[in-house]
């Protein structure tokens, strides 16, 4: 149980650095430093990323 804990979670921590590098390339910007406007622009070009962010960092 606790293998498939930890590889749920690294397949999380990928998934989700996955996701900066794309913020990045795509706008240029650190994540924390992107407007509003540029994270409405990047979820309607990265539908999938998007999403998925939103609920991982849902806390």
């Amino acid at each position: 149980m606790a293998g498939a804990v930890l590889g749920m979670a690294l397949v999380n921590r990928e998934l989700v650095e996955s996701a900066y590098r794309q913020i990045k390339l795509t706008t240029g910007k650190e994540p924390a430093e992107i407007t509003e406007s540029e994270w409405l622009e990047f979820k309607k070009e990265h539908p999938n990323t998007a999403r998925y962010l939103e609920k991982a960092l849902q806390v």
